[in-house]
């Protein structure tokens, strides 16, 4: 999971057991890169990430951060998001 630290960097704060730490890594820089073009403000795109969704019967996106579809479910819906086009 991470947070944004006192200064708005971004911080990883534990890695899935059993995950490559170096392609979960750049899984999430991507998606944290997506994030930010999306919300314009990484703060904002990880309050939405902490944020309950009534698509996901109200769980937050970050718990899909465990699986890679997890992680391809929160790309499409922040492609969705920057189209205009919310489910």
């Amino acid at each position: 999971m991470f947070e944004v630290n006192h200064l708005g960097e971004l911080e990883i704060i534990s890695v899935p057991i059993g995950k490559d730490v170096e392609e979960y890594s750049l899984q999430l820089a991507v998606l944290c890169k997506c994030g930010k073009d999306v919300f314009g403000e990484l703060p904002r795109f990880i309050g939405w990430m902490n944020h309950p969704n009534h698509i996901l019967s109200g769980k937050k996106p970050i718990e899909l951060l465990e699986t890679p579809l997890g992680f391809q479910w929160i790309h499409d819906e922040l492609t969705r998001i920057a189209h205009g086009t919310l489910a």
